[in-house]
């Protein structure tokens, strides 16, 4: 009891008690945490610059500035040609299928998701008087060649070589094109 007594005694003289001394050391370690912390932070800013950011909005605009580039590239294409330099001997008849545009505003879906996603039927008879098949896909803003029309559909051969018929709906218009580089030019 005296060696107690003794203890605190000379623990009072000092002016720190147990309890203030274990507060000392929390609070030196917590700086230590701060400081450990704050130098980690900073190496990282430093080093952010160089890194590049894989978040979902970062993605979305590299995603959307490749799309509308090559969007650009796709509707600059008819015009970068000399309509002089093509040979319109050999031309026939191309159906033009709706634009990305054009079927975004009608169905109320995104710009993007149609051109990505949005294809039109190839059907193996005529749609506009049968039931029929599904034998392939045209993209928005594609170009085939017209083999025979009727008064509601056109059989066509696309791009890919599928012949089969699709609706006058789906069509925006018709042009005289002939292929050049494997690519439907305009004649006229």
């Amino acid at each position: 009891m005296k060696i107690s007594i003794i203890l605190i005694l000379t623990l009072a003289s000092t002016g720190c008690t147990d309890q203030e001394r274990g507060n000392i050391d929390l609070d030196s370690q917590f700086q230590q945490m701060e400081e450990q912390i704050d130098l980690e932070l900073k190496e990282i800013k430093e080093h952010s610059s160089s890194i590049e950011v894989n978040t979902p909005v970062a993605d979305k605009k590299k995603q959307d500035s490749k799309i509308t580039e090559a969007m650009e590239r796709i509707s600059s294409r008819s015009n970068d040609e000399d309509i002089d330099s093509i040979d319109t001997s050999d031309c026939d008849d191309y159906v033009a299928m709706w634009g990305a545009e054009d079927v975004a505003k009608s169905t109320g879906m995104n710009k993007k998701d149609v051109f990505f996603n949005y294809r039109f039927s190839i059907w193996d008879s005529e749609p506009s008087i049968s039931k029929n098949n599904v034998i392939g896909e045209l993209h928005v803003q594609s170009y085939a060649r017209i083999i025979e029309k009727t008064e509601n559909d056109y059989l066509i051969e696309s791009p890919k070589g599928v012949v089969g018929w699709i609706s006058a709906d789906d069509v925006k218009g018709t042009a005289k094109m002939k292929k050049v580089d494997n690519r439907p030019r305009y004649c006229e």
